[in-house]
């Protein structure tokens, strides 16, 4: 009988770890992935909790890289809409020191870069080459063909303003109308203010303008921040 009791208990172990890890760890990108998209629908306070979840989780793993990563990307959404979150990027600098450095995580190396713009992944490069250049029609053709949807929004947007800076106020127009597009097939409210902000400058009868004006009223009440 002992003898069979100690088999059972052997074959027990080889079946499931003797400590599981937590499930809850396993969520970290999950809950990375979750706080983005929370932020761009608008849900702030939301992202916040999301973004804390994932950021305690990778801390529990003692992976620092991937904490760094999780505040480099909160710091890119501020970006995106004008804000240069000072507070947000030091913290994801001190996490890299923590980390060691993280060497060879790419996904870091943007905080190595003496200045922030000598920095970007190859598609980003491939964007700004072309928008440096002005070749409206290769970048639509690009963004036409662009699988990352997040890429459209803001380089769509990128490209708008550049063609509304040379008078180019058609081609502005048809990349802002890209943008919007993705934005609301998405419910990326945050996005769709900046780009009805920016087709309102193209509208030239008072009456469109003030519907404009009150559309981005309509999109400011779905944006839900954190009470302080």
């Amino acid at each position: 009988m002992l003898a069979g009791l100690f088999a059972l208990q052997g074959c027990a172990r080889t079946d499931k770890a003797l400590y599981p890890a937590p499930d809850n760890l396993e969520l970290a990108p999950v809950q990375q992935r979750e706080f983005v998209e929370s932020f761009l629908q608008g849900r702030w306070c939301e992202a916040e909790s999301l973004f804390a979840m994932s950021l305690e989780n990778y801390l529990r793993q003692d992976d620092f890289c991937s904490a760094a990563h999780n505040y480099l990307l909160f710091w890119r959404l501020k970006a995106y809409l004008g804000e240069d979150d000072a507070k947000t990027m030091e913290s994801a600098k001190r996490m890299k020191r923590l980390g060691l450095g993280c060497p060879g995580d790419k996904r870091l190396s943007f905080l190595d870069a003496d200045s922030r713009n000598q920095d970007f992944s190859p598609k980003d490069q491939a964007y700004r080459s072309l928008l440096e250049k002005e070749k409206f029609s290769a970048v639509m053709n690009r963004l036409n063909a662009e699988k990352d949807r997040l890429f459209v929004s803001v380089y769509s947007r990128k490209a708008g303003l550049l063609a509304l800076d040379r008078g180019e106020e058609k081609i502005a127009g048809a990349f802002f109308e890209k943008a919007r597009t993705v934005d609301a097939q998405l419910g990326w409210v945050v996005f769709l203010r900046e780009d009805w902000r920016l087709l309102m400058r193209l509208a030239k009868i008072p009456e469109e303008k003030q519907a404009i004006a009150d559309r981005i009223g309509y999109l400011d009440g779905l944006v839900q921040p954190c009470r302080k």
